[in-house]
Order: structure tokens, then C-alpha cells, then sequence
């Protein structure tokens, strides 16, 4: 997952065609789900590794009667690293060893029924900890290899188990005995398992027969792709959550950059198109055939002044057109907009926006109201006011005239502000002669009313 976030810079930009007038869904990203990112095993760890495309190594399947439990050795998403499957009953995980879970029953070997496919050179195994008042008193491993194509009862004799325990731990892993290094393929399938011994039945242990299993559920936002289902499955971490610190409707995203996101080099993102990991590059995104001036959004990005958002967007066509633009944003301590100009010589059919957060730890971002802007739209357009600039080509000077007191606003091509007054009455003389030869859009805001036009400077 590491060094996959860079992208093209901005291509030319020509003259835009086209008259529909789409818009993102859920742009002010009001409507969120709970959806289920995967089952988890009650009463047992997992050591919860992931494979393209990110589902889980421990999961359930078919077992003596009812559920069992499927591990199984893969590689990481970049192919460097092998992570074995492994399930763990304890009362914790610990920092250095797991903490026994609870149990007082006299035993004298463990049993489980396992179905194996260990590939040749690699070995599974099983491991046995009896503890009392906190301090190991016997400790087994018990190695699995070769092939077991049907159910079969398995007894593992524990020795040194002489006294009653307190607490035990019990593992199995589909790979890595003696801290070997797995292969890739290698599955281990556990069920019902249970110690014995010469006496009275032991206790049963929790969830023995792993009929138990429990959802894990993430709230997203609709129609927007993120690696957040993947980070909290593997890590237990999310990056993006609902916020009521917005400036459209009742919601905003929030995206917060942690530690893990800079050890691993994944800079957090949403999208409304999915990351492809085996091609390190987006793909999709929304159906689209408009041909806007502007995409516009908010955003509040409270992080160290030295740090830096993206935002990329790609228009494009089954006929190979298409067009690039990216928008880098500062932090700042309140809700600002960005304005990216969008000018099109094609007749699009879909869009990609990505929007990025910061890069450093401890940065949070905020996204809202994400719009599209027209050429003959406004937000609520009751009246319109009209604009007037000339000359039209301008050369050191231009005068824009309005019948109404608004606000004025004039960028290039790239979205940067190169003239602005709030409160114009009726008209202003501006001097260009500094401003580069090119086409500029002079956008005049009067309330909820928004107007557009483009000028072109040629010296």
C-alpha cells in the first residue's frame, strides 16, 4: 500500500461544450450506512492479515456439524510479506505474551478435529500455555505439515500439566512453527476444540466449536470509496467519520491522519472511484456528460502550517479523451472554499474526484458542500444580475459592471484568485496589465445568487 498517491499534473485547457448539469452524489455527504466489513470470531483473537482484494484470512466455513474455522497463509498486498492465519484464546493479547483466559479444570491433552493443506516446506502447528497465578507452569507447540483432505480428531498430550491451571492460552496457525517463514497457500480448518484428561470432563472452552461469529460494522458515507473498511478490518483503525462541524446540511467529512497512516506511508482519501492495488492507480467513478466551469467545495484543514492537501479530478470518455486537474489546499483555522476553473473541448462520460487530506500526523481535514458550477446555474437563482466587462479582449485595463451590490471574484484557469472586492457598487476599472495572457472567470456572488463570465486578457 505504500507509495501509491502521486499523480499527473494539469493538462491544457480548452473551450468547454456540452449542456447537462450533473453533480456528485451525496456531495454534502449527508447520507451515511452502517455496513458489515467483515465477521469477527467471538471469544477468540484473530491475527487478521488481508489479500487482495482485502478479505480476511480467518474466516468461517463448513465444519464436523455446523461452522468451523478456515485459516489461511497469504501475501501482503505489495507481494513482499507472508502473513500467517492465526486464532488466539486469551483474556488479552499483551505487549509482549497473551494474558491466559480463565480456566481451573485438571487436564492432560488438548483435542480439536482439523482438515490441513500445509504446503511442502511450511508447517503449521499448535500451541498449549497452562498458567497459574500469572506464571507459565507448561508450555507445548505441536506441529502440523502435510495434507488432511477430510475431518479428522486430533489429541495433543501436554506435558508438564501436573497441577491445575488458573488461566490457559490456545493457538493455531496455519504456518510459521519454530518461527519459520510461511508459504503462501497454507490452510489450517479447527473445529470443536476441547481439552481431556483421565478424570471428570473438563470444562468446555468458549465458543469451542466457533459456531459463534459476530459482525464488525463501519459507518461510511454513500457513494464514496474509501480504505477505511480495509485499515479497520487489518488495523482496528478508521480514518474518516461523520462530523456535524459543516457548512451545507447537518454533516461533514472528517478525516483524521494518524501514526499508523505515516509508518505505512497511506495517506487517507475519499472517492467517488476505487482504488485498483494491483494497478497502484484510481479507477471509475460517476457517470457524467456535463460540461461545467467550476468545481467548488469547503474545506477546513487544521493541521502544521507546513503541510498539504490534494485534490485530483479526471474527466474522460470511452473515446480516449480525456482531462486532468489537481488542486493542492493549506491549512487554515477556519472553513474556506476551493474553486477549481474546468474548461472541456470533449463531451465527457464519466468523472473521478479524489479528495485527499493532509500528510502529516495529528491533521484533520474537513470536506463539505462539494458542487459543480454552470455556466447558467446558480444555487437559487429567483433574479439574476447582469454583468458587463469590457474591453473584451483586455489589455492593461478592464471595467466590470453589474446591476447590483455583490461580491466579485475573478481567478485564472487554475482556480487562483487574482482580483476580489466584497460590496461592488455597480461597477470597478482593474488593472491587468500584470496578469498573464489567458482566459479568466469573473464570478459575481450576491447572497445565495451566483453569476459567471469569462474574460480574456491579451497584451
Amino acid at each position: 500500500m505504500k507509495r501509491i498517491f502521486t499523480y499527473l499534473g494539469i493538462l491544457t485547457l480548452t473551450a468547454s461544450i456540452s449542456f447537462a448539469q450533473d453533480q456528485l452524489d451525496n456531495g454534502s455527504f449527508e447520507n451515511w450506512d452502517d455496513v458489515v466489513i467483515k465477521d469477527s470470531l467471538d471469544n477468540w483473537f484473530t491475527t487478521t492479515s488481508s489479500y487482495f482484494p482485502f478479505e480476511s484470512n480467518v474466516t468461517s466455513t463448513d465444519g464436523v456439524t455446523g461452522n468451523a474455522v478456515h485459516l489461511e497463509t497469504v501475501l501482503t498486498p505489495e507481494g513482499d510479506e507472508v502473513a500467517s492465519a492465526g486464532i488466539i484464546l486469551a483474556s488479552e493479547l499483551g505487549e509482549a505474551f497473551p494474558i491466559g483466559y480463565t480456566y481451573d479444570s485438571d487436564v492432560d491433552n488438548l483435542n480439536a478435529h482439523l482438515r490441513y493443506n500445509i504446503a511442502v516446506g511450511d508447517t503449521g502447528f499448535v500451541l498449549v500455555i497452562l498458567e497459574l497465578d500469572g506464571a507459565p507452569f507448561a508450555f507445548a507447540q505441536f506441529p502440523i505439515f502435510g495434507e488432511q483432505d477430510e475431518w479428522d480428531l486430533f489429541s495433543w498430550e501436554i506435558e508438564g500439566a501436573v497441577i491445575t491451571p488458573d488461566a490457559v492460552t490456545i493457538a493455531f496457525f496455519s504456518s510459521g512453527f519454530d518461527d519459520s517463514e510461511g508459504i503462501e497457500g497454507s490452510w489450517l480448518e479447527v473445529d470443536n476444540v476441547f481439552f481431556g484428561n483421565d478424570g471428570p470432563s473438563p470444562a468446555a472452552l468458549p465458543n469451542f466449536s466457533f459456531e459463534d461469529w459476530s459482525p464488525v460494522e463501519l459507518e461510511v458515507a454513500e457513494d464514496w470509496y474509501t480504505l477505511d473498511p480495509v485499515l479497520y478490518s487489518i488495523l482496528g483503525f478508521n480514518n474518516i467519520t461523520r462530523s456535524t462541524d459543516a457548512t451545507d446540511g447537518a454533516y461533514s467529512m472528517k478525516i483524521e491522519v494518524f501514526d499508523e497512516n505515516i509508518d505505512e506511508e497511506i495517506i487517507p482519501f475519499i472517492s467517488n472511484g476505487e482504488f485498483d492495488f494491483e494497478e497502484e492507480n484510481f479507477i471509475g467513478g460517476s457517470e457524467f456528460t456535463s460540461a461545467p466551469i467550476l468545481f467548488k467545495g469547503d474545506f477546513k484543514f487544521l493541521s502544521d502550517a507546513t503541510d498539504e492537501a490534494n485534490i485530483f479530478m479526471r474527466f474522460w470518455n470511452d473515446a480516449g479523451d480525456f482531462i486532468e486537474y489537481e488542486e493542492t489546499l493549506s491549512p487554515g483555522d477556519d472553513w474556506e472554499e476551493f474553486s477549481i476553473a474546468i474548461d472541456l473541448d470533449f463531451t465527457p462520460d464519466s468523472v473521478l474526484t479524489v479528495l485527499f487530506s493532509g500528510a502529516i500526523a495529528d491533521g484533520v481535514m474537513f470536506y463539505d458542500n462539494l458542487r459543480f458550477v454552470y455556466d447558467d446555474v446558480s444555487v437559487n437563482k429567483n433574479t439574476k444580475f447582469n454583468i458587463q466587462s469590457y474591453p473584451n479582449p483586455a489589455n492593461n485595463y478592464i471595467h466590470i459592471g453589474i446591476d447590483a451590490v455583490a461580491d466579485l471574484v475573478i481567478t485564472n484557469l487554475l482556480g487562483q484568485t487574482v482580483y476580489s472586492q466584497t460590496g461592488l457598487n455597480k461597477s470597478v476599472a482593474i488593472n491587468t496589465s500584470d496578469w498573464p495572457n489567458g482566459v479568466y472567470l469573473v464570478q459575481v456572488y450576491k447572497e445565495a445568487h451566483f453569476e459567471t463570465q469569462r474574460i480574456v486578457v491579451q497584451h
